[in-house]
């Protein structure tokens, strides 16, 4: 399941909908009519979704259980890797130039990543800041591989803004791009180019990493979680609204080590191996879940109207969502173009039913 900026998109029962905000045809159905509920992605895409990641900038991408990789949406910047700048609003085959079939994919705001079953990690889109990784602020319009300071094979991969993170086969961690609010995690407000280690005092190996427009988490090995980056509403959670340039920990009152981890523009949630689920940051839409537009600078439980334990959980700008053991979708906050999927365009501060069928 993915969320980001005013849509929403899910992969269930062999079936990929998406639903919310859909100027740019980042819903993938053939149209650029906004959906309040889901509706299925355009049969063009021609298989199910193994992988499925959404953009901050209105795109959408995912590998099939074929090894065929598509993406969708906008294109102004080439994140589609089709080789042009074309929007689509139908699934569209990434150029061949991938050379492989994705075992991780992520999305950023105009960029997108993927590391292959070759252990090759390739990016392609907007390239300004140098979240492509490739030394260079050169858009790419197809895959370009990944500078070779990246230094092995991610297992973990995160996109965020103008940025992007890798977790390595080696267990060290390490980011690349926009880095104006300390979002690397390497003790600088420096953009990098090419891959650059996180600071030291990560502490340890992550296990779970997200990325969003400003501010990265992770969860490490030790269980503990640690947030990095923009900090204006709480969003690292360490009951400070101070930006941090490198790792901090989260609060205590977590609680728990996450079994699920999902970053949003200023806000972020997690799902604890107890089952519990707690959002902080901003939430003046609901964000949060837990009933009120207050905002947290240390983790809150989200309401009981969840109504049971995620399995799969996803941050957009001003929403979340998530896909319960019971198989039913709840989603929050902001809902002016239908991304909570409830058939309405009305927020919510409590987590509400999704109209999947």
């Amino acid at each position: 399941m993915q969320a980001e900026v005013s849509f929403s998109c899910a992969a269930v029962g062999g079936v990929t909908k998406c639903w919310g905000l859909n100027t740019y045809g980042q819903l993938g159905d053939g149209s650029a009519t906004d959906r309040a509920t889901p509706t299925a992605v355009d049969a063009s895409l021609g298989g199910t979704s193994v992988l499925l990641t959404t953009g901050v900038g209105s795109h959408t991408c995912t590998v099939l259980d074929s090894g065929v990789t598509t993406c969708w949406g906008s294109n102004g910047y080439g994140q589609l890797g089709d080789g042009s700048t074309t929007n689509r609003y139908a699934p569209i085959v990434v150029d061949a130039s991938l050379g492989g079939t994705p075992v991780l994919l992520a999305a950023g705001n105009l960029h997108t990543c993927a590391v292959l079953d070759s252990g090759v990690t390739k990016c392609w889109g907007y390239n300004g800041y140098g979240q492509l990784g490739d030394g260079s602020t050169t858009n790419r319009y197809t895959p370009t591989i990944v500078h070779s300071s990246l230094g092995g094979t991610p297992v973990l991969l995160a996109a965020g803004m103008y940025y992007t993170c890798a977790v390595l086969d080696s267990g060290v961690t390490k980011c690349w791009g926009s880095n104006n609010y300390g979002q690397l995690g390497d003790g600088s407000t420096t953009n990098r180019y090419t891959p650059t280690i996180v600071h030291s005092s990560l502490g340890g190996t992550p296990v779970l990493l997200a990325a969003g427009q400003y501010h990265t988490c992770a969860v490490l090995d030790s269980g503990k979680t640690k947030c990095w980056g923009y900090n204006t509403q709480g969003q690292l959670g360490d009951a400070s609204v101070t930006t941090r340039h490198i790792p901090t920990t989260v609060d205590a009152s977590l609680g728990g080590t996450p079994a699920l981890l999902a970053v949003g523009y200023l806000h972020t949630c997690a799902v604890l191996d107890s089952g519990a689920t707690k959002c902080w940051g901003y939430n003046g839409y609901g964000q949060l879940g837990d009933g009120s537009s207050t905002d947290r600078t240390t983790p809150t439980t989200v309401h009981t109207d969840l109504g049971g334990t995620p399995v799969l959980l996803a941050a957009g700008d001003y929403h979340s969502c998530a896909v319960l053991d019971s198989a039913a979708i709840r989603c929050w906050g902001y809902n002016g173009y239908g991304q909570v999927g409830d058939g309405s365009t009305m927020d919510s501060t409590t987590p509400v039913s999704v109209a999947w069928a």
